[in-house]
Order: C-alpha cells, then structure tokens, then sequence
C-alpha cells in the first residue's frame, strides 16, 4: 500500500519571455483501494505582456495543484481552474483531446 505525504517534487514553468520560475513543493500519494494512478497532463503558455505585468503569474498554476489534492472525479473543475489562470488575455490554454484507443484481442490457437 501507498501512504505518504510531503513526497518533494519540483514544478518547472517557462513564460514566453524565457523568464523560467522553479518551485520546490510536495505531493500526497495515498493508495484507496486499486493498484494504479492515473495521471494527464495540462499545459497553458501565458503571454509576454501577462508576465511582465505580474512576475508572480504562475503561483495560479500553482494554487490549482494545492487546491485539488484529491482529484478522482474531479477532471472538469481542474481543467476549469487551470484554464482560469490563463483568461482574461494572460495566455492560451487548450483542452487536450484524447484519442480512443481499441484494444485488439488475439487468441492464439492450440
């Protein structure tokens, strides 16, 4: 089983400028009841006069991550949030679209 908190990770963001900010921070992992996690990943690029206007810009990103600490189930309000960190004119956010994936099956005659 997995249990443990203040796992130390390091967040690396990029405005368009260059202007690169590296946040040290921790996660919980805490296995329920299955053997997996399932992750995906959201990307958003803020625009030039956004970072220049406010250096502290990607602290929102930041904050969605604090905000959803338990996420399953919660896909669509994350996006949400995320998104919202780049409205307003600060950036561009695009919702990934997932590709179906069928699952071939081969049987193998004995």
């Amino acid at each position: 089983a997995i249990d443990q908190s203040d796992i130390p990770v390091i967040m690396h963001m990029t405005c368009p400028d260059g202007v690169n900010k590296t946040v040290e921070s921790s996660i919980a992992m805490k296995q329920v009841s299955f053997g997996a996690a399932h992750f995906w990943s959201l990307t958003g690029q803020f625009t030039k006069k956004a970072c220049r206007a406010d250096r502290n810009i990607p602290d929102c990103v930041e904050n969605v991550r604090k905000n959803f600490s338990n996420f399953i189930g919660q896909k669509e309000e994350i996006e949400d949030a995320f998104e919202a960190c780049f409205s307003d004119g600060k950036g561009e956010f695009r919702r990934m679209k997932r590709k179906k994936r069928r699952m071939k099956r081969r049987m193998k005659r004995v």
